[in-house]
Formats: C-alpha cells, structure tokens, sequence
C-alpha cells in the first residue's frame, strides 16, 4: 500500500520532532536561566508543565482519538503542536514560557495516543515490530541531534531556533497524513464529566507532586489529586460506558507488567541527559555546543540498536530482549551513581553507551508486547495508555529530581559548595535511579510469567 510510506514518514517526523524538542531544552537550561532571569533549578518548571499536560490531556484524548479517529487526532495534534513551538519561541516572559509548553503537552497528548494506533492498524502482523522500531529510531535520532544541534543552535541563534525547527516538522507530518485514509471512529459518547475529572486529578496530582517540595500547598493539591483519582477509578470500575477500560488493563497481566515496567524505567532513566548537561556545564564549566558534543553519545547508540530490536522482537521473544535492555541500562546508573566533578570523561562516556544500549534494546520490543496484548478496537487506548505510564514516569522522576536539588543544594550557584551539594545530590539521583531499574525488571518478569502461562 503506497500510502503507508507516508504514514511512517509523517509517524517518524513527529517522533523526531517531539523527542528532539524535549531533549534540546535541557541542554539549553543556562540559556534559559539567563534570558529569563531564573535560578537554573527553576527551569524544571518549564519540564514539568509539559509533562503533566501531556499526562493529565492522555486520558481524554484517548476518548477524544476513539470517536473521531486516529488520523484527525493525528493531524490535529501535529498542527497545535506546531503552532505552540512558535508561540514558545516567541516568549515574552517566563510565566507565558511555561503556559506555552502546557498547550504544547496537549497537543502532544493527541499524537502520542494516535501514533502506535496508526501503525499497527495500517500495517503488516510480520512488520510491525519493524515499523515501531523505525518509529522509536526517529525517537532517539531526535535525542541524538538534541545535544550538540541544540548546543549549536543555542550558543549561535538562540533557544529559541529549536522550537522554530520542530514546529516545520509538526506542520509536515501533518500535510503528509493527507494521503492517509480516515479511519472508520467507534461510534459512542464521549463521557465528557469523566474526562474532566480525570483531567483535573492528574493535574492537581502532579502539580502537587511537583511542588510540595517546596510550598505547603503542594501537599494539599497533591491530597485533593489523589482523591480526585480515586473517584475516577472508581467510577470507570462501575459504568457502563468507561472512558479508559481499566478493568482489561488491571485483568490483563501482559499488559500491566509491560506497563508498569515502562514507567519504571522512564522514571530511571528520564533525567540522565539534563543532569549530565548540568555536571558538564555547570560543574565542568563546558559551553552548550561542547556538552552537547559530548552528551551526542547515548541517543546515537539507542537510535542505531532500535531498528534491530524492533526486527527482532518480531523473530525472537521481545520479553527477553527487553530484559536485557533493562540489565544494561540498570548497569549505566550504578556507574552514575559514583560521578563527582574530577570523574573522567571516558566513564560518562561509558555510562552513556550503556544506556543507549539498554534503551534501545528495551523500548521497541516492550512496545511490541503492549500493542500486541490488545485487540484492535483498542489500539487507541493501548497507544495512549503508553504514552500515558511513559510521562507518569517522566513525571514522577522530575519530582523525585527536583526534590533531592532542592534538599541537597543551599548554596550560591557558582560557588565551590553549590558544585559539591549538586554532585552529592545527582550520585543520590543515580542512586535512587538505579534501584527504580530493578523495580522495572520485576514487573517485565510479571509480564513474561504471564504470557507464558496464556502461550
């Protein structure tokens, strides 16, 4: 089918973009700081907005994406994408920066509960793995053009450039789903009271959970989250009309190992590139453009080993290739955890390899499981659900990185202590991070248990 080029171009367009624009920020995080006039900590906030956004918009969207299509929601999410990267670069002030990047997380919201959907639902059972291995290569092909084009575009242009390039590319995923046919929506109500609460109880969940750190009212918003959540969960368990089958999700053990694997891992391994960005330049006094150079090595490795395991998960068991993704990634972030100001380049550099390795290997072929273990009329929801555990992960490991800086760290930035506090405090991060990559494994192993008891 000719028009399946076109689906994977568009579908690996939006992937780079995405992954290129998330990743690019952190290395322009004293860019940042400076042009708005903010302690570096600070610019978590812009990180975070996103990601809770993009959380907090999943649940709905997912309902939203089943009842007008995946190709609309696609090109709708590519088109408000694009729009919000210019209105982000055009920032007049800090706060505006951070209301952008929260339109920014709902557009993307959309294009990350349609993309896998739209893949598997337009391709070949014999080729699947191979496209979501395509797919998660322009993932990381973004991460590996982030640190030293970001540094570049930074140090030369401004920040400000990376969000102009993404937002080109958003715009032309979007034309090419033209030749894409529409997919035929299933046709039911959308709950819209469901979503709202959902919404609301993500949102005052993570922004509590992001700030609680901090300021008092944090742990209140966080009190009201989880309430919120509970009621949702409640609601969707005893209706009729689920806006999100929790029900298939919690009974399926495939799929909720697989899962909560994901989220794992992501929560290990989400802030290695911004906290190396942060040891090289604000420790080791290196410029954007070198951090960049050197931080270049982790996402190159994953997007060159993802191809592979995608094509493999489609021959050999994608449960056991995960695995030992897991194995090696958990072995970069023992290393990490030992870094300090006079550790030496080439252990970065090995723990960086490590890590693209044990990344690559794991997030296509764990991908593979999770559309696999759902049947088609939720191909949405497995999409969604994905990107869903993917930035609770995302989420709760900025939480967990902003709460250790803000403990560890009571100095002057640029003094000789605020370097000692902020070494101590990322050993403490790796640490903490490492322990989360075995957390990772044992649901993997859950997941793998079970599909060989349903084999």
């Amino acid at each position: 089918m000719p028009f399946v080029r076109f689906l994977i171009l568009a579908v690996c367009i939006n992937s780079f973009c995405g992954s290129f624009m998330g990743s690019s920020i952190f290395i322009a995080i004293p860019a940042l700081s400076s042009d708005f006039q903010v302690p570096p900590e600070y610019i978590t906030a812009v990180i975070n907005a996103y990601v809770i956004a993009v959380t907090a918009f999943l649940v709905p969207t997912i309902a939203i994406v089943q009842r007008i299509g995946h190709k609309r929601g696609f090109v709708f999410g590519s088109l408000v994408s694009a729009i919000t990267s210019v209105l982000i670069a055009l920032s007049p002030n800090f706060y505006a920066l951070i209301a952008f990047r929260t339109l920014q997380g709902l557009s993307n919201a959309f294009i990350f509960s349609t993309t896998y959907a739209l893949l598997i639902d337009n391709i070949d059972n014999k080729a699947k793995g191979s496209a979501i291995g395509m797919t998660t290569a322009c993932v990381y092909a973004g991460i590996s053009c982030a640190p030293f084009l970001g540094g570049f575009l930074t140090d030369s242009i401004g920040w400000w450039a990376m969000f102009i390039i993404s937002a080109c590319g958003n715009f032309t995923a979007a034309l090419l789903c033209r030749n894409i046919p529409t997919d035929t929506p299933e046709p039911h109500k959308i709950p819209y009271l469901k979503g709202i609460l959902s919404l609301i109880g993500f949102v005052t969940f993570f922004t509590g959970l992001s700030m609680f750190i901090n300021n008092q009212d944090g742990l209140y918003l966080l009190g009201v989250g989880i309430v919120l959540l509970f009621i949702y969960v409640y609601r969707e368990l005893t209706t009729r009309n689920p806006l999100l089958k929790i029900s298939m999700v919690i009974e399926n053990k495939i799929l909720n190992g697989s899962l909560l694997s994901s989220m794992f891992h992501y929560l290990a391994t989400f802030a290695i590139t911004m906290l190396l960005s942060m040891h090289l330049q604000l420790i080791n006094g290196y410029s954007a453009s070198m951090a960049g150079i050197i931080l270049v090595i982790q996402p190159v490795v994953q997007c060159l080993v993802s191809p592979f395991a995608g094509k493999a998960a489609d021959r050999f068991s994608p449960h056991v290739i995960s695995f030992i993704g897991l194995v090696i990634s958990g072995s970069s972030l023992c290393i990490l955890s030992f870094i300090e100001p006079r550790t030496p380049f080439y252990i970065i550099a090995i723990a960086q390899l490590l890590s693209g390795l044990g990344f690559g290997l794991f997030s296509a072929p764990n991908s593979t499981i999770i559309m696999s273990s759902v049947p088609r009329e939720y191909y949405a929801m497995g999409s969604g659900l994905q990107a869903l555990v993917r930035n609770s992960g995302m989420a709760f490991c900025m939480a967990m990185v902003t709460s250790v800086l803000f403990y560890a760290i009571n100095s002057e930035e640029g003094t000789t202590l605020y370097i000692r506090e902020l070494s101590a405090a990322m050993q403490i991060i790796f640490t903490l991070s490492a322990i989360l990559t075995l957390i990772s494994a044992l649901f993997l192993l859950r997941s793998f248990k079970a599909h060989r008891q349903k084999a």
